[in-house]
């Protein structure tokens, strides 16, 4: 495929977007192939969690598909001023009038947005059990609490003094942050 504009690594599957349109292969489970209409023309950006995907339409909607609560609860706000999505393992994030809104899993408090993340919010990335969001040039860490028995949590909240501040971009893995 050439001319792709963005991409997106799911669970068990790929997306693409391509002259607005979505494009998916991998695992059919959960409707993953099955690209809604409305994710079929007019689409800006692209997002894949675990068994679910997401699309931001050019007028600020999100359309989500495949399977769980990240993707069949988009809250209803969301039908207009999203900027940005991203697509966790089993939860999601949204920028939507400056400020982050987050559904799905919360077993971790990931999908619990802090207070001072309502406006102003430049970028959201959704890992593992954990959400990652940009204000002002700094990242701030919301989920997997600094006590989690988790091996692999353990320093996930803890943002290195050189992301303080005048970052530009933020990627969440699933127990790594960038």
């Amino acid at each position: 495929m050439s001319n792709v504009t963005a991409v997106a690594a799911g669970y068990f599957h790929s997306l693409a977007l391509k002259d607005g349109r979505v494009w998916s292969w991998g695992s059919t489970a959960n409707g993953l192939t099955n690209i809604p209409l409305a994710a079929q023309s007019g689409v800006t950006n692209i997002a894949a969690g675990n068994g679910f995907s997401l699309a931001l339409r050019t007028n600020g909607a999100v359309i989500g598909w495949g399977g769980g609560p990240a993707a069949t609860n988009v809250p209803a706000a969301l039908t207009s001023g999203v900027t940005k999505i991203s697509a966790g393992n089993l939860h999601s994030l949204a920028i939507h009038n400056g400020g982050v809104v987050a559904w799905g899993d919360d077993t971790y408090n990931q999908s619990t947005v802090p207070d001072g993340l309502t406006n102003d919010v430049a970028d959201v990335a959704a890992g593992g059990y954990y959400s990652l969001a940009l204000k002002d040039g700094a990242v701030t860490v919301f989920g997997i609490a600094a006590t989690n028995l988790e091996p692999s949590a353990y320093s996930i909240n803890e943002v290195p003094p050189e992301a303080g501040s005048n970052v530009a971009d933020i990627a969440a893995g699933m127990w790594h942050a960038l």
